[in-house]
């Protein structure tokens, strides 16, 4: 288990926004030293808490339409389901959920045309889905894990903690 600290924390909710910064500067935003900040995420990245990877602007390579999808799958074909559907290139990413939908997805599509037609030659051929619903995303604001750094480490239960490795 991997106690992490208010530092800890900071720097993630720091590197959650997705804005790219310098080691100096998220330094200076969590109020400790470049060579801490840079010891911490070594440290966090080591223990697999935290990965550093690039993030794609859909709209600037013309994936423009987003579109979230609100799917009723039959329990007996779920995981078959949810493997079809990652193989999908449009859909980027897959949960079960509870509620009125137990999957849900998110995709993206270069135009209103294009997501029309893959809801026409795609999901119905999909084994297990019962039903969709569609949801058109006017406007996408990546939230990431920003709302981290407004987190404390007293904020987190012991269980919660505890899986952390």
């Amino acid at each position: 288990m991997a106690l992490m600290d208010s530092v800890d924390w900071a720097i993630i909710g720091q590197l959650g926004g997705g804005s790219r910064r310098s080691i100096r500067e998220l330094a200076d935003q969590v109020y400790v030293s470049a060579s801490t900040t840079r010891r911490r995420i070594k440290r966090l990245s080591e223990l697999g808490i935290l990965t550093l990877k690039p993030s794609v602007d859909y709209d600037q390579i013309g994936l423009r339409v987003a579109a979230l999808f609100g799917l009723d799958v039959a329990h007996d074909k779920l995981q078959s389901t949810l493997d079809s559907l990652a193989q999908l290139p449009e859909v980027l990413w897959i949960s079960t959920t509870t509620g009125r939908f137990n999957v849900v997805a998110f995709g993206r599509f270069a135009s209103n045309e294009s997501l029309d037609k893959f809801l026409r030659t795609v999901f119905p051929f999909i084994d297990g889905v019962n039903h969709c619903e569609t949801f058109l995303c006017l406007q996408v604001t990546r939230l990431g894990d920003a709302r981290l750094s407004n987190m404390r480490e007293a904020d987190i239960c012991e269980h919660e903690l505890s899986n952390v490795k």
